[in-house]
């Protein structure tokens, strides 16, 4: 004991010439030794012990740390993808839903639809849209925003093209209604994603980043239905969106 704590040992002798003289004052070095090995070392072992442990504890904690880091690292350099993909989904989601309002015009010709069967087709989605957002949003928790978004784009880009193949009132009808029902997951979907892959500091950014697709949205929709209106009919503004919606869900 006194080669393996020498400093320790000197100590122990020291205190048997002050505070435990009545102890040990009058024996040789050999019962000192003893005494060290029985009384001191022990302790000393104990605190040796639990001192490597504190560091390899904490070298743990730093591996740890530094792989936390690295992981950090490849989601950092991923995550602004994942905004732009989360962008574009709520750009072509605006899309679908807004074209109607450049092409009610014409349908209502064609379909022979009154002033109030228009305003019913008008607000048809809004009744889908607000009776599946709890809906939706329950399933982006169950299922996860990857597979939830995956299923909604695809279900919404179908819905899209049936209002293409429609005849009639209640037919088109059904579909802005389950168009609605479709485009629901896709905000709470978007929270989540948010949640997962961006720091809080980076939040408010990544949310205006997808948010500020739906007047994108919005904006872009106008003209281009109106072309593609002028150059190959109303049903085939349906058709183009609804492919480039599936497209949007096999890249998500």
């Amino acid at each position: 004991g006194r080669m393996k704590f020498p400093h320790a040992y000197k100590k122990f002798k020291e205190d048997c010439k002050g505070k435990f003289m009545h102890l040990c004052d009058e024996t040789d070095d050999e019962i000192k030794e003893k005494m060290f090995e029985k009384l001191i070392v022990p302790y000393l072992e104990a605190e040796e012990s639990i001192g490597k442990q504190y560091w390899r504890d904490q070298a743990i904690s730093k591996h740890k740390l530094l792989e936390s880091k690295k992981t950090m690292k490849k989601k950092t350099n991923t995550r602004w993808i994942i905004g732009l993909l989360m962008f574009l989904g709520i750009t072509i989601n605006y899309m679908d839903r807004v074209n109607i309002s450049h092409a009610i015009i014409i349908i209502a010709k064609e379909m022979h639809l009154t002033a109030i069967q228009q305003g019913i087709i008008l607000s048809s989605f809004s009744w889908g849209y607000v009776f599946f957002m709890l809906i939706g949003g329950w399933l982006v928790d169950k299922w996860g925003p990857r597979v939830t978004h995956t299923i909604a784009a695809i279900a919404w880009s179908l819905f899209t093209a049936m209002g293409a193949v429609t005849h009639g009132f209640f037919p088109f009808l059904s579909s802005r209604i389950l168009l609605g029902a479709g485009e629901a997951p896709i905000f709470p979907g978007n929270a989540h994603v948010v949640r997962d892959w961006f720091p809080l500091h980076e939040r408010g950014k990544a949310t205006a980043v997808f948010d500020v697709g739906s007047y994108v949205g919005a904006a872009f929709a106008a003209p281009l239905v109106i072309w593609m209106i002028l150059s190959f009919g109303w049903r085939s503004s349906f058709i183009a969106f609804c492919g480039i919606g599936i497209l949007w869900a096999i890249v998500w």
